[in-house]
């Protein structure tokens, strides 16, 4: 009968009688085969190759047939090895040991039997697996791939692939070197990922502090509170506290000390800054130190800040931007507004508005009279008052003191109705104006008022106080009538000054005047009040006719009233009939001349002849007569 080799070291099996002579050294070499068997071999793998067979022969010396097998060779991709004959089951150590042939790999190698499960070792890497010897069907086992031992001693690096579990104390006295460590008690307790991100699962306790010196990130894929900071003091004291150092070994003006930023992605996928907290150093110096805070928010997609609070000044919109400031109260949405776009403040309102042709830069605007009025109180023990007041220079920038001129504007108050279009037409005015050349400590004006007529558009100038004090009033004052304005009681005209009188005959000759006539008059209304003293002086021509008196400062209007007075002749040819002379007006007409007429002794009377005067005469009277 025929040796056998069907055992798994393939080893010759003799029969009784076989191989007479030869026991001896067929026993040797299968003593040698099994010393074989014992030992370490190593394997070159075809270059390149993706598939190997790997063959334990019959009675003959393989490296295959070694419990340590070493596979070495080059490579360009993962290689397949078949150890064979499929129908051995023993263990195998299988290092892989081979080289990246080109610069992709290195490479794994795939231990196969059949057309079982098979084990892949990466480049580098050692496995003990165990073939089954299925056939056709044989599978490679890894032998540790759940592997129980009482004490493991690693004497240098320790590297795990898949999960560890510590039942007890896993005490390392240098680095742990893994893709993922797992700390549990049956739920994941903690995870160290490769890279060295540590994952809580569960809500973890430190007693004794927390340090990083990188960055943290925690993630939950809820709405739960992401980071809580908790403090159970029962003392006075101030807890919990986030503190944010910067810690810098070389502080310096406008160093940043800190942010906290609100970030998501938009709906492109773009992770963006959306609001930020942001603090600045503005002085590092030890005596006078101070700091800026800054809150921004992004707005039509730039980061714009809203709230500035910088060393002794706090800015609301620090950057400019067209962003609205408003304050509510409890009636009002807008009880304060600052319209960036518009330039103004408006109170109550809460809008931009036309008054006078000008969207004004403080606007008042309601409903009811306390939404729509203003007041200016001050209260102390004195007779200060408060004060509302107008500045003017001819400067270009704010705070210049550049001299104004005769004429300027200084300030001026307007009344404005809405017309049914806009509320651009003045009703009245109060208008203050340079009135004279201005100086250090000089400043001459006048204040005008003004309404606009029935009818009118503009306003119209009705009163003016000139800078010494005299007051204009244009169409008269209503005297006796409380606020009506009753034409017959309106008092719309007065002046006062000299006139010089002229003395002639109506039909030839006059008379010049000597130097030191006085000649005044005082007009109130349409009746003028007239003095004169006159002395005469040469006489030119031939005096013919009778008196007349010219020169009157207003015509008369001799259809609704005939004026007379007496008048005195001094040095004057009188006849002795001459009783009495009268200064008189004609009965009808306008003119500015009156005549002499005079009574006689017999009730009669006469006109008064220029010849009865002569260089040494005067005349002396005072009348009042209604003027056109």
């Amino acid at each position: 009968m025929a040796s056998t080799f069907i055992n798994n070291l393939r080893l010759e099996e003799m029969t009784t009688g076989e191989q007479s002579g030869t026991w001896g050294t067929k026993t040797n070499t299968n003593l040698e085969l099994i010393g074989e068997a014992l030992g370490f071999g190593t394997q070159a793998i075809t270059t390149n190759a993706d598939t190997f067979a790997s063959t334990i022969g019959d009675a003959t010396s393989d490296k295959e047939r070694a419990i340590y097998i070493k596979y070495t060779g080059a490579l360009d991709s993962n290689c397949t090895i078949t150890i064979g004959p499929n129908v051995i089951s023993r263990l195998h150590f299988i290092e892989n040991a081979t080289t990246d042939s080109g610069s992709s790999g290195p490479y794994s190698i795939i231990i196969s039997q059949g057309s079982g499960a098979n084990v892949t070792i990466p480049n580098g890497d050692t496995k003990a697996v165990y073939l089954d010897g299925a056939g056709s069907g044989a599978a490679v086992v890894d032998a540790f791939a759940s592997l129980s031992v009482v004490d493991l001693k690693v004497q240098d690096d320790l590297t795990v692939t898949d999960d560890a579990s510590v039942g007890g104390d896993l005490l390392v006295s240098g680095e742990v070197q893994t893709a993922n460590i797992g700390f549990t008690d049956g739920d994941n307790a903690m995870t160290i990922a490769n890279g060295g991100a540590v994952t809580f699962p569960q809500a973890s306790v430190f007693t004794s502090g927390f340090s990083a010196s990188a960055g943290v990130t925690i993630t939950t894929a809820d709405n739960t509170d992401q980071l809580v900071l908790k403090s159970t003091d029962a003392d006075a004291s101030v807890g919990p506290v986030l503190r944010l150092n910067r810690d810098s070994g070389s502080p310096a003006d406008s160093d940043l000390l800190g942010s906290i930023i609100f970030q998501a992605d938009d709906d492109g996928g773009n992770t963006i800054n959306f609001v930020e907290i942001i603090t600045q150093m503005e002085d590092a110096s030890a005596a006078s130190r101070s700091a800026d805070l800054f809150l921004k928010t992004r707005t039509k997609g730039s980061l714009i800040s809203r709230i500035g609070m910088i060393d002794s000044t706090t800015v609301i919109n620090d950057g400019g931007a067209d962003i609205d400031f408003r304050v509510e109260s409890d009636n009002q949405a807008n009880m304060f507004v600052v319209d960036a776009g518009e330039d103004i403040v408006s109170i109550v309102g809460g809008g931009s508005h036309t008054v006078g042709g000008f969207k004004n830069a403080l606007q008042i605007e309601g409903t009811t009279g306390q939404t729509s009025s203003m007041s200016i109180a001050r209260n102390t023990a004195g007779t200060s008052p408060p004060y509302l007041q107008f500045g003017k220079s001819r400067g270009s920038s704010v705070g210049s003191n550049t001299i104004v001129q005769s004429g300027d504007d200084l300030g001026i108050i307007t009344w404005n109705g809405a017309d049914g279009t806009n509320r651009d037409t003045n009703g009245a005015m109060i208008r203050v104006a340079v009135d004279g050349t201005p100086g250090e400590n000089d400043m001459p004006s006048r204040m005008m008022f003004s309404t606009t007529a029935d009818g009118a558009s503009s306003t119209s100038e009705r009163m003016r106080i000139h800078n010494g004090g005299v007051v204009s009033i244009g169409n008269g004052i209503a005297l006796g009538v409380g606020t009506a304005n009753t034409a017959s009681n309106v008092l719309d005209d007065y002046e006062e000054g000299t006139w010089t009188p002229t003395v002639t005959g109506s039909s030839s000759g006059s008379y010049a005047l000597d130097s030191g006539h006085k000649s005044t008059y005082i007009k109130v209304g349409n009746i003028c009040h007239v003095s004169t003293s006159i002395g005469l002086g040469t006489l030119t021509g031939t005096a013919s006719g009778f008196a007349v008196i010219g020169g009157f400062p207003f015509n008369y209007n001799g259809g609704v009233s005939q004026s007379t007075a007496a008048c005195f002749l001094i040095q004057a040819n009188l006849a002795s009939t001459h009783k009495q002379t009268h200064l008189m007006q004609s009965s009808s007409g306008t003119a500015n001349t009156f005549f002499l007429p005079f009574m006689r002794d017999n009730d009669t009377n006469g006109e008064t002849d220029l010849s009865i005067f002569s260089s040494s005469s005067a005349i002396i009277f005072s009348i009042s007569y209604q003027t056109v």
